[in-house]
């Protein structure tokens, strides 16, 4: 989860449950513009993400309506349906358009809060569909609210989320129980447009230490013959290259490679730039050759530049600062507190650096705790500094 290259998370299954506070490292990601798709993985809704709680806390009676609800998903989970419920009813979404799925496996019994949108509901196939439609397949509706025989028809089965930043999508089927031949390209199509919903191009963190920044450079041959070329990429000493196709890390530099690209058709350069702890403006040229004759003659070159806004130490500082503008603020005291327990060059030791990933949830939980946004935001940009460095740098 901590791995810089993923943009979105899929979960299926609920057998495993998220430990050791992993399960508030993705929260936190999905509140930072990461998306996420459940398949049934319900450490949520009965007990649900709380700012107060010891492992699974049960809710009771005396919870505010709005904490009953998984933040992430906006779901309760209120138990398991009938096998019977074997119908995935679709309707217009950002996801699906009118449909019917057969689902097989058991399904989860989910209430949608309010503002969440319900894709697809959950229903019997022997009810009829004059019969179908039932109150409980709607956001914001709980079970003991509907009446007669609403409370048998319908449930959820698609909710989507919107979290902080970040999109959910949660189906109440076990996707892997019901892909089968015949609705292979159904579930394929679901997920294509899951995914498409949840992942955000829009959410600008700014550029931070020990993020992976993604570089294609597409290459069209538009004579019919194949072409054969060279490119060379030369980049700032403080940047590190990673080649996705070998899986290593590249220690040339300037960084040579030769390509033949088919008649008509496109080749791709996927690599990625591992982005160094310090405040700079760092740059890649890249020059593209063609081959000509015995030699290489130059057709195209492309400058990239990548600013580094701040370095791990100066977002701490800059949290610092801003719990010290809220004195009477006890949840920003305690960020502060924990804020100041990360120290330097510590984080470059393997269990000092769990240490700080840790005190960096603990001041998140501050965080929402308190409802302090900015800092929030602020902090999941640290921890993700923090979480790069864990898997890549150390």
């Amino acid at each position: 989860m901590r791995n810089p290259f993923y943009t979105d998370v899929l979960i299926i299954g609920d057998h495993h449950e998220l430990e050791d506070h992993f399960d508030d490292e993705l929260m936190e990601r999905v509140y930072g513009g990461v998306g996420i798709i459940s398949s049934k993985w319900h450490f949520h809704g009965e007990y649900g993400f709380d700012d107060d709680r010891c492992h699974q806390r049960k809710y009771d009676e005396n919870d505010d309506e709005r904490e009953k609800y998984d933040p992430v998903f906006g779901i309760r989970h209120r138990g398991h349906l009938d096998k019977k419920y074997d119908i995935l009813q679709t309707v217009e979404s950002p996801i699906t358009a009118e449909g019917v799925i057969e689902i097989d496996g058991r399904s989860d019994k989910i209430e949608a809060g309010e503002g969440t949108t319900v894709a697809g509901c959950m229903r019997k196939s022997r009810v009829g569909s004059e019969e179908s439609g039932g109150r409980l397949c709607q956001s914001g509706v709980r079970s003991q609210e509907s009446e007669g025989k609403d409370k048998e028809r319908e449930y959820p089965g698609i909710v989507l989320n919107e979290y902080g930043k970040g999109r959910a999508v949660y189906y109440a089927f076990d996707i892997e129980d019901t892909l089968n031949e015949t609705n292979y390209e159904q579930i394929l199509e679901l997920l294509k447009e899951s995914l498409v919903y949840v992942h955000r191009t829009d959410v600008d963190a700014g550029i931070f230490p020990y993020q992976f920044v993604g570089h294609r450079i597409d290459l069209k041959n538009m004579a019919e013959k194949p072409v054969e070329l060279r490119l060379d990429i030369k980049y700032s000493p403080e940047l590190s290259i990673y080649d996705p196709a070998t899986g290593k890390w590249i220690e040339d530099n300037p960084w040579s490679m030769e390509l033949k690209v088919p008649g008509l058709e496109t080749s791709a350069l996927q690599y990625y730039i591992y982005t160094p702890d310090m405040v700079g403006t760092f740059t890649t040229d890249t020059g593209i050759w063609f081959k000509d004759g015995a030699g290489y003659s130059l057709f195209d070159s492309i400058h990239k530049e990548i600013g580094v806004e701040n370095t791990i130490s100066g977002l701490i500082d800059d949290i610092i600062t801003l719990t010290t503008l809220m004195p009477d603020n006890k949840e920003a005291e305690h960020i502060e507190k924990d804020l100041k327990k990360i120290k330097f060059p510590d984080i470059y030791n393997d269990k000092k650096l769990e240490q700080a990933i840790h005190k960096c949830i603990r001041a998140l939980e501050h965080a929402r705790k308190g409802n302090l946004t900015e800092i929030r935001l602020k902090l999941i940009t640290l921890l993700r500094s923090l979480e790069g460095l864990w898997y890549f740098g150390i």
